[in-house]
């Protein structure tokens, strides 16, 4: 079993790299919001979460007298960065749980029934 880490984080920087790599790749093709956009086609409720709390952010900003080119760009950069966090927590999990079930199982052993034991009640 490959442990991802010796401190029990899941998320490496290998991942946070690789996700951050991908979204670029991403953004450069399809433009700043396809990291959103895919994201929204499997998590839409996370993707319009982070859509509509980077809104805020960036209303906030407006408010202050903000040029709109400086807006533009503090939503782009805090959506990137959520999508890009969401993006390496899924490939983290997902190779740990690929790890988990590349594990051999000890044939030897039995589980033994769970309804063996006599109920509480």
């Amino acid at each position: 079993m490959n442990i991802r880490t010796c401190d029990g984080q899941l998320v490496t920087l290998r991942d946070l790299y690789s996700s951050h790599e991908e979204l670029a790749r991403m953004v450069e093709e399809n433009g700043p919001m396809a990291g959103l956009l895919d994201l929204m086609e499997f998590e839409p409720i996370l993707g319009a979460d982070i859509q509509q709390r980077c809104s805020a952010v960036a209303g906030q900003i407006a408010v202050t007298g903000a040029p709109a080119e400086l807006v533009r760009l503090v939503f782009e950069s805090a959506v990137t960065t959520a999508v890009g966090a969401v993006m390496a927590t899924r490939q983290a999990y997902y190779e740990f749980w690929s790890d988990m079930m590349d594990t051999p199982v000890d044939q030897d052993e039995d589980p033994g029934d769970p309804y063996d034991d006599e109920m509480p009640f």
